[in-house]
C-alpha cells in the first residue's frame, strides 16, 4: 500500500520530464524538417559544420552547395543548419521585432590615418615602416 502513495509522484515526474525535455525537442525537430523542405536553389545556407554557401541544386536527400566560383559540394539535406536571410530580404514588418543595437561606442571609431585625434583626445602613434 505504501507503493501506491508514490505513484502520483512518479506520474508527476514523468509529466514534468515530457513538458521540459521531450516536447521542446519534438518542436525543434518539426521546425528543422520544415526548414529543410523550404530550402530552394539560390538560398544562402550554413551547414552544421559551419560551411557557408549557396544552394545550386536539390534532390530528395542531398543538396549541392556552391562555396566559391569553382567549388560545388554535395551534402545530406540534414546537414543544413540554417538558411541565412539577408537584411534586404527581411520585410518591414519583421524589422519591428529586431533588437535595437543602441548607440555606438566612441572606442569603436578608428581614425583612418595616424596623427588624428584618438577618443581620449591624444594623437595616435605613427606606424613603424618596418
Amino acid at each position: 500500500m505504501e507503493q501506491l502513495g508514490s505513484l502520483p509522484l512518479i506520474i508527476l515526474f514523468g509529466g514534468l520530464m515530457y513538458l521540459l525535455l521531450i516536447r521542446p525537442q519534438q518542436k525543434r525537430q518539426k521546425e528543422h524538417a520544415a526548414m529543410l523542405r523550404a530550402v530552394k536553389v539560390g538560398d544562402d545556407i550554413v551547414t552544421v559544420g559551419g560551411l557557408h554557401g549557396t544552394v545550386v541544386d536539390t534532390a530528395d536527400e542531398t543538396i549541392d552547395i556552391q562555396v566559391n566560383d569553382t567549388t560545388v559540394l554535395r551534402f545530406q539535406k540534414s546537414a543544413v543548419s540554417k538558411i541565412v536571410v539577408d537584411a534586404d530580404d527581411v520585410d518591414d514588418e519583421s524589422s519591428d521585432d529586431a533588437v535595437d543595437a543602441g548607440p555606438q561606442d566612441a572606442v569603436g571609431d578608428v581614425p583612418e590615418a595616424a596623427g588624428e585625434d584618438a577618443p581620449n583626445g591624444e594623437k595616435w602613434p605613427e606606424a613603424d615602416a618596418s
